[in-house]
């Protein structure tokens, strides 16, 4: 379990974390809700990045926050790009450079953002092939309005071996536990490339 608390100014690692799926499946809201625990239901149609790590505004006038990591007595980092209104896979592979970990949403009411989901995990493999990746469903709590099963989802993570949550930013459910796996399975590679570093 990651003990998340606040910034802190202490030199740490610093690693980066993309959220994508097609358009309005609700990235920016589970980012927020993660980082500030807030939700918004008005929809933004900007076509913006945002990246959330200490609340600077930066040249591109995207706003930051950043959400500490401590295990071991060691602090580290994430910045948190939300890509919010980008649709298309191949509109962001000029993001993935030097990313870490990436989390793919979808809308569990929304057929057509699950079935898109072969084509972002074939731009993410061809420019991200060792990248740690977590699957959400999103919108969960839309039980009336579901389309896509619990069952289809966890069958296409299990196809590409990675986890798999069914999570909704309005009520925060699961949105906590997909995040810390993702930075958790983020934090475990980079020990392992140390380990096989320091023993070659």
């Amino acid at each position: 379990m990651l003990i998340m608390k606040n910034f802190s100014k202490t030199k740490s690692n610093a690693f980066k974390i993309i959220v994508v799926g097609d358009k309005r499946v609700g990235k920016s809201n589970i980012v927020t809700r993660f980082t500030q625990n807030e939700f918004s239901l008005e929809s933004s149609s900007s076509p913006m990045i945002n990246i959330y790590t200490d609340m600077k505004i930066k040249p591109d006038r995207s706003s930051e926050l950043r959400r500490s990591c401590s295990k071991e007595e060691e602090e580290v980092k994430f910045h948190i790009w939300d890509t919010e209104c980008q649709e298309e896979p191949h509109s962001l592979h000029l993001y993935f450079k030097g990313c870490h970990g990436i989390m793919l949403v979808y809308d569990v009411t929304k057929q057509h953002s699950f079935e898109s989901l072969s084509g972002w995990m074939d731009t993410i493999k061809e420019h991200l092939p060792e990248t740690n990746i977590v699957l959400v469903g999103n919108k969960s709590d839309l039980h009336n309005l579901k389309t896509v099963c619990a069952e289809d989802g966890q069958a296409f993570a299990d196809s590409h071996g990675i986890p798999f949550y069914e999570a909704s930013a309005l009520d925060c459910s699961n949105i906590n536990e997909a995040f810390e796996d993702l930075l958790q399975s983020v934090i475990d590679s980079r020990e392992s490339h140390d380990g096989a570093s320091t023993s070659a």
